[in-house]
């Protein structure tokens, strides 16, 4: 399993500092930062005219991450817009960690490049608190820094633990399993599969196939069903008509009572049997609709 952590806040809300726990504490650890290309020598410095050229070497980066197979990426960016800059990372599980902003007088205090309080304004105006493309969001609150912290690398050692799938991979497990169902596969077989080639547990699979279940019941749901019982009806008022023509009249009442049941209708009563030049498809006995 692969992880992208896509750090997303103000101007000093502790995004480096969370950077710098992560590698601390793990390795294989690569972090891109579009601050780290606009810092020579050690110097800091944002010019909008060598923007093109930072964002062209941010794009390398990220196709060098996934060469290298990292197992853990960081995106130390601001990441304020909900525009998805990630879809190359999609055997990656991408998880958000969002940092919930304070008053603007703390960043501006807080961040190192001296950005003032109209940009900052401007940027927690635009940042919205949940990343909607991640699958996974977490949260650190800045004015309580320190304990978020602690928190958040919990529950983010508690992922690597687990090895939570990417949706990628649910949606393939899911078409397996899916299909194992249908064609009539037991319980016991499908978790024997699933631990052989998943590496997951009887729970897991366990939720797996609830999830399966619910597809399932929205693929067969009310609307499904009446769209099936009209075609059956259809196909019985062809088999009447048939039946009629050849006056087999005992038969045309099997159909009706079929019909009947089907659509939860009384018993019919005695069928007329007059011909006539036009065939009646289900005589209008009171029960046909």
């Amino acid at each position: 399993m692969k992880y992208l952590f896509i750090l997303r806040g103000l101007p000093g809300s502790g995004k480096s500092t969370l950077v710098k726990k992560i590698q601390e504490l793990y390795t294989d650890v690569l972090k891109i930062s579009k601050d780290d290309l606009r810092t020579i020598n050690g110097v800091y410095t944002f010019d909008k005219k060598n923007e093109k050229d930072v964002n062209e070497k941010y794009i390398q980066l990220q196709k060098e991450a996934i060469d290298k197979e990292c197992k853990i990426v960081i995106d130390d960016n601001l990441n304020i817009s909900q525009k998805n800059k990630f879809e190359i990372f999609k055997d990656y599980l991408l998880i958000a960690v969002n940092f919930n902003p304070s008053i603007i007088d703390y960043h501006v205090h807080k961040n190192t490049k001296g950005i003032g309080f109209d940009v900052i304004k401007q940027l927690k105006k635009n940042y919205e608190t949940t990343c909607n493309y991640a699958q996974i969001n977490l949260f650190i609150d800045c004015e309580n820094i320190e304990n978020s912290l602690l928190s958040c690398l919990d529950e983010i050692d508690e992922i690597l633990k687990t090895g939570k799938a990417t949706n990628k991979e649910i949606k393939d497990r899911l078409d397996v399993i899916y299909e194992m169902v249908t064609k009539g596969a037991s319980k016991n077989f499908i978790v024997r599969y699933c631990s052989q080639n998943f590496k997951i547990g009887k729970r897991q699979t366990e939720k797996y196939l609830l999830r399966v279940n619910e597809m399932i019941n929205e693929f067969y749901d009310e609307s499904y069903k009446k769209t099936l019982a009209n075609k059956h009806v259809a196909q019985l008022e062809d088999l009447y008509v048939k039946n009629y023509t050849i006056e087999d009249f005992r038969e045309c009442r099997n159909i009706i009572e079929s019909k009947n049941k089907m659509l939860g209708l009384n018993a019919p009563d005695r069928i007329d049997t007059t011909i006539t030049e036009k065939t009646p498809i289900f005589p209008d006995n009171g029960l046909a609709e």
